[in-house]
């Protein structure tokens, strides 16, 4: 609190320092200025010690012109998907049903993947876009209009964390579960203070709602551990992980790529080579060509393990 006020300006220097670390070690947290800012709005409530946060919006846009810059530098971000054909002719289309993906993945994380298949919509009026278009438009309206102040403030913490890989700019992938790690505190937020409002209800005389809240929450925190602690295992190693996502999205060039690479590095050369032509089958990129050469020449040289 002293540091919010102003009384300890030390508080305040050292949150810039820091937050121009994070920018230069992870620039997905550019939004932070946003998050402060909505939390002055409906957590705090007031209006007068919005200044300070100008060297904060300052530093977010100096890093993200540079992560933009460099994403363009290393043609992870192509130029020509940056016209407006191409981002209202196929990317927000595409993006408004994934988004309700995304809360379907933090609601109920099977089938989690390393890579998906999306499938792509070429127009707003497509009844799963515009569908989907409209539940978000509902959605909003719903929570700025009978919501509190904590969970306006929640509701947009989701989707302010979530907004540098939503694909406003558009990045190789459409989705991915390890976009969620910081959105998906909100979630867990919110359904923590709804528990404990039912929880809560009924006075001295319903201790039981208590125990059963207590309960809940026990049972909703090992759910989720162990299906974290299971997902866990994929993340063990390269290999495992690329098997893992080929299995789900066998389609996918990249899934076969980098699985044939994870083969190639362990020594399976034959695999890999399996999969470098799988991968050739969908998309005969030179890449592709030029690692299925590469462990051909190797499995001469060494054989197979």
């Amino acid at each position: 609190p002293g540091g919010r006020e102003g009384r300890v300006a030390w508080y305040y220097t050292l949150c810039l320092l820091f937050f121009i670390l994070g920018i230069l070690t992870k620039p997905l947290i550019v939004t932070f200025p946003l998050i402060l800012l909505c939390y002055e709005v409906y957590m705090i409530r007031s209006g007068k010690r919005l200044a300070p946060l100008a060297p904060f919006f300052a530093i977010a846009l100096i890093g993200a012109v540079a992560a933009v810059w460099a994403h363009m530098g290393s043609k992870s971000i192509e130029a020509g998907t940056l016209s407006t054909g191409v981002l209202f002719g196929e990317v927000y289309p595409t993006m408004l049903p994934v988004y309700w993906k995304y809360v379907w993945m933090v609601v109920w994380p099977f089938g989690l993947s390393g890579l998906y298949d999306t499938a792509r919509y070429g127009s707003f009026l497509q009844p799963q876009v515009l569908a989907s278009l409209v539940a978000w438009a509902v959605g909003f309206v719903l929570v700025f209009i009978k919501g509190s102040s904590r969970v306006r403030f929640w509701f947009l913490w989701f989707w302010l964390w979530f907004l540098p890989v939503s694909n406003l700019i558009p990045i190789p992938v459409y989705y991915a579960d390890r976009y969620m790690y910081l959105p998906a505190v909100a979630f867990f937020v919110l359904v923590g203070e709804l528990t404990g409002k039912l929880a809560g209800k009924g006075g001295e005389g319903m201790a039981w709602r208590r125990v059963l809240g207590c309960a809940a929450v026990a049972a909703v925190v090992a759910f989720y551990g162990a299906l974290a602690s299971n997902r866990l295992e994929v993340w063990r190693d390269d290999l495992v992980f690329w098997r893992d996502t080929a299995r789900k999205s066998p389609g996918l060039y990249k899934a076969r790529l980098n699985l044939g690479y994870a083969y190639e590095v362990k020594g399976f050369y034959a695999e890999a080579e399996g999969e470098y032509l799988a991968a050739i089958a969908i998309d005969p990129t030179p890449e592709a060509v030029s690692n299925l050469n590469m462990v051909r020449v190797k499995k001469k040289l060494h054989g197979d393990r």
